[in-house]
């Protein structure tokens, strides 16, 4: 995107592992929004809580501090 500062923005390495997540950004640290299709291993819904979450907010930025998303 040539202006993300209206979207999530993906913070990537360069070999595709995402680092972080930064929601409406401020200050320019990527023009890769965070949109798209997921696909998911199983194993993905035991992380999801049995209560209403964001996925994009809860659960993604926990997958990419451990290294687990791309």
């Amino acid at each position: 995107m040539k202006d993300p500062s209206k979207y999530g923005v993906v913070v990537a390495k360069t070999d595709g592992e995402i680092e972080k997540f930064v929601e409406k950004p401020t200050t320019f640290v990527s023009d890769k929004i965070n949109a798209g299709l997921y696909l998911f291993n199983t194993s993905m819904i035991d992380r999801i809580p049995l209560r209403p979450c964001s996925i994009e907010r809860e659960i993604f930025p926990q997958m990419a501090s451990e290294q687990h998303l791309y």
